[in-house]
Parts: structure tokens; sequence; C-alpha cells
């Protein structure tokens, strides 16, 4: 993913860029504040800053998230929830509802049903 990209992976990103910091608005799309996040992000990382969000940046991004976790990187879960049928408040507040959503994802997805937004389900999330 790249500059000129749009959608509900941009937005993922965007929040997850917001997780680790950066002050960028969500809007779904890859534009010129959001490369300067990436890339900024990249440098951060110790990672190659070529503003190109591909495995290695993605896995840096991944925060992990479970019931009572809060912030931008639930906001990212629940709206990726919420394209995919989910009827979820986009607030950022991992409770009983998003954890409830999050294990029939898992449980659809054949992913270990534990509640716990790792890898493998943002891997599925963001597919």
């Amino acid at each position: 993913m790249q500059q000129g990209a749009s959608g509900e992976r941009v937005k993922t990103l965007q929040y997850l860029l917001k997780a680790h910091g950066s002050t960028l608005t969500v809007d779904g799309a890859f534009g010129p504040g959001t490369d300067s996040a990436v890339r900024s992000f990249q440098s951060a990382k110790g990672l190659a800053v070529d503003g190109i969000v591909g495995p290695a940046t993605w896995q840096a991004l991944i925060v992990t998230v479970q019931q009572g976790s809060s912030g931008p990187a639930v906001q990212a879960v629940q709206s990726q929830l919420n394209s995919r049928g989910y009827s979820l408040a986009v607030d950022g507040a991992f409770g009983p509802g998003t954890d409830s959503a999050v294990r029939s994802f898992q449980s659809a997805r054949r992913l270990t049903v534990d509640g716990i937004v790792g890898s493998n389900t943002w891997q599925a999330l963001v597919a």
C-alpha cells in the first residue's frame, strides 16, 4: 500500500499510525500526510524509508489489543469489523461487544478464538 491508495485498509493504517503517536486525520485516503507519517514511522523503527506499507511495516505497526484495551488501535479493529458486517461503535473502547465480535470473526476465519487481536487476527482483518 502506498500513496494514492484508499479504503478500509488505509483507515486501519491511519489508526495504527495514530496508535504510534502520529497526529494525522483518519479519512481512508493515503495522501501526503499519511505518506509523511509512514516515512516517519519507518525511520523511527529502523525500516526502509520508502513510504510503502509492505509486510515489514505492517508487522511493526501491529498493536495487540484485547478486552480492556483502548485507543486508536481498538478503533482500527472496530472499523475493520464493521466493514465486515458487524455493528460496533468505533469508540476505541474494547468492551464486551468488541470482544464478542472479535471472537465471532476469529471463529469464522478458523483462528484461535481468544478475543485477542494479535498478529494472526490482524492479518485476517486487513487481508
